[in-house]
């Protein structure tokens, strides 16, 4: 009986604990391609710089090149987007290697454009993370997208794989300030996936409809509260059941 009652409070103590401690998982993706890349595969716009933490701060904006384009472990769900445009530094030196975000071009319900992530690893999914295109000045954004997850991380130009949509709906604006926070977006359900692919069905930049992402992180689900304080309640209900038990 002993056994039982130090269970059921172990029980107890553990979810009550998680209840005030669950914390979201954010996932930074290990690897990312796509279907387009604007101006013929253009090397400062390429898929990469939506998962290296290249135009966030904090981690690889500083201001001035050099920058360290492998610090997207450092970007958190409230890092700043700063600016999309490389040349609007004094010492971008007509580099195009020095890029900061995914631009595509000609994008539209008839002509979407994808770009795919690879987790590294299985989750349970239960939403992502999306810094818009947040170059100032350009407006060229995201407007409407599908998520997908699919089987394996497409090679880049393919065409659009099958897969199972698990999100679909507009895309928030970006506020094309360097204080932007990008928004989280909600899966239809939790989807256990290690590769995810967005489609992206419309964006805001001029007659070439050009988009752009400058940053993403996907979100494992949690637990509900209400399931964890379930658990707890249950856990209490066994402590008094044995205390009655033992009187």
């Amino acid at each position: 009986m002993k056994k039982l009652v130090s269970i059921s409070i172990a029980v107890a103590v553990l979810a009550i604990v998680s209840v005030n401690q669950a914390q979201a998982t954010v996932i930074q993706p290990i690897a990312a391609t796509a279907q387009n890349v604007e101006g013929g595969n253009n090397q400062a716009y390429q898929p990469q710089y939506t998962i290296d933490g290249s135009e966030m701060s904090p981690g690889g904006f500083t201001g001035a090149w050099p920058i360290d384009q492998s610090s997207g472990a450092l970007v958190t769900l409230s890092s700043t987007a700063y600016n999309g445009e490389p040349w609007t530094l004094p010492a971008w030196s007509g580099d195009y290697s020095k890029g900061f975000d995914w631009v595509t071009d000609s994008v539209s319900v008839s002509t979407p454009k994808w770009i795919a992530w690879d987790l590294g690893a299985t989750y349970n999914i239960g939403s992502f993370h999306l810094w818009n295109g947040n170059q100032q000045g350009a407006n060229r954004m995201v407007t409407s997208a599908e998520m997908y997850l699919v089987s394996s991380l497409p090679a880049y130009a393919a065409l659009l794989p099958s897969g199972t949509l698990v999100w679909s709906g507009s895309v928030a604006a970006a506020t094309q300030s360097p204080t932007y926070t990008g928004a989280d977006y909600s899966l239809s359900s939790p989807t256990s996936g290690r590769y995810f692919l967005m489609n992206v069905t419309g964006g805001s930049g001029g007659a070439t409809s050009f988009a752009s992402i400058s940053e993403i992180r996907f979100v494992a689900a949690v637990p509900e509260p209400s399931t964890l304080m379930l658990l707890a309640v249950g856990g209490l209900s066994l402590i008094s059941v044995a205390s009655r038990t033992r009187k």
